[in-house]
C-alpha cells in the first residue's frame, strides 16, 4: 500500500490509515525505506525488534485519510483486501 497526500497550501500532508477499526497510524511508508510502499503479509515483517504489517488470513478494511498543514482532517476513504 502506498499514500501519498497534496494540499494546496504550503507545509506537510500526514497520511494516516487504519486497519479493521483499529487506531490511526501516521503514514511514513515501509519503517526502512519511507518510498517503499507498506506491505501486509499473515507473518508481518520484524524490524527492530517490532513486527510490522501483520495480518490474517482473511478480508480487512483499510481505510485512509489525511491531515492538512491547518490541522484539518479529511473523511477517511477506504478499501477491501483479503490475504489468502
Amino acid at each position: 500500500m502506498r499514500l501519498t497526500g497534496t494540499d494546496d497550501r504550503a507545509g506537510v500532508v500526514v497520511p494516516e490509515f487504519r486497519v479493521d477499526g483499529d487506531g490511526w497510524f501516521n503514514y511514513f511508508g515501509w519503517p526502512t525505506d519511507s518510498r517503499a510502499p507498506f506491505r501486509f503479509s499473515e507473518t508481518g515483517t520484524v524490524i527492530d525488534h517490532l513486527t510490522y504489517g501483520r495480518l490474517a488470513k482473511g478480508r480487512h478494511t483499510i481505510e485512509y485519510r489525511a491531515i492538512d498543514p491547518s490541522g484539518n482532517v479529511r473523511r477517511a476513504k477506504k478499501f477491501i483486501v483479503t490475504l489468502r
